[in-house]
């Protein structure tokens, strides 16, 4: 029994010597019936041929297929910038009110964001925060904090205790 799991590949190279085989053996074949159907050497060597042609269409359209699918990859590469592109240009140049045009073009318009009554009470805390901790001083503060931050530098080191040497 013949195994119906063959490679294209196999089943090309099986075509091939069967034809083969059909010129060398049943060439003055009459008719005989095969799996039902009625064969002469001719139709029987029709069948391979049939076989092997489809196989080759088919490795044909698989390698088209493959092609059309990296042309289109790229097309596809190409219209995702462009169209990030278009979109940047008309909200540059026609602004965000331009709704019906992003519309015409297939685009949304660019969402509003909608802060919370919570968001903005901790953006305002947060805010007044940052303030305070960074709080502008007056030309005399910053002159006394200089100072006070060079006394600090210019403070000298305490002295050891009588009888003890520095570790190194």
């Amino acid at each position: 029994m013949a195994d119906a799991r063959v490679s294209n590949s196999d089943s090309l190279a099986l075509d091939q010597k069967a034809i083969a085989a059909t010129d060398k053996y049943l060439a003055n074949l009459g008719q005989t019936a095969i799996a039902g159907t009625i064969y002469t050497a001719i139709t029987l060597k029709a069948v391979f041929q049939a076989d092997m042609d489809a196989t080759n269409a088919l490795a044909a359209t698989r390698a088209q297929v493959k092609q059309q699918m990296v042309t289109q990859k790229a097309a596809r590469a190409k219209v995702v910038a462009v169209r990030a592109g278009l979109r940047t240009y008309i909200l540059g140049t026609a602004g965000a009110g331009a709704v019906a045009m992003l519309d015409d073009f297939g685009m949304k318009p660019p969402a509003i964001p909608k802060k919370t009554a919570q968001v903005k009470a901790e953006a305002a805390v947060a805010a007044a925060a940052t303030r305070a901790e960074n709080k502008p001083m007056t030309k005399k503060e910053r002159k006394a904090a200089a100072k006070a931050k060079a006394a600090a530098v210019v403070a000298p080191a305490p002295a050891l205790p009588p009888g003890t040497t520095p570790s190194k």
